[in-house]
């Protein structure tokens, strides 16, 4: 696809996937899955950051259930799993009487550390 959409030379890529399979076909099925995790972690942070730019309320979450996400969502069927839940939305101003009130957050100097 990648060849296709930059218009290279049919096979002009051949190295690069092969260097993607030797590296892969070796890792253990546990290793692909760790690396997928952090990737999606990538991809969490990215999306964070374009939903603060359209203005619209995200939260990251973990502590779910991940296998059963996987079976009601049909990851597994899919050769996918999950690793984090993004929710989307907008606040409801009327019912939500914390939406309005003022931010508590600790100083950035009581959980970060300066490094020059």
């Amino acid at each position: 696809m990648m060849e296709q959409q930059r218009d290279l030379e049919k096979g002009g890529l051949k190295m690069m996937e092969n260097i993607l399979i030797d590296y892969f076909s070796v890792q253990t099925q546990e290793q692909n899955a760790i690396w997928s995790d952090k990737q999606a972690y990538i991809g969490l942070g990215t999306a964070l950051i374009a939903a603060a730019e359209l203005k619209v309320d995200a939260t990251p979450m973990e502590g779910f259930d991940p296998k059963l996400f996987d079976e009601v969502l049909g990851l597994s069927k899919k050769g996918l799993h999950a690793s984090v839940i993004l929710s989307l939305g907008y606040r409801n101003e009327v019912n939500d009487f914390l939406a309005s009130a003022p931010k508590a957050r600790l100083p950035i100097n009581e959980f970060s550390v300066r490094i020059n």
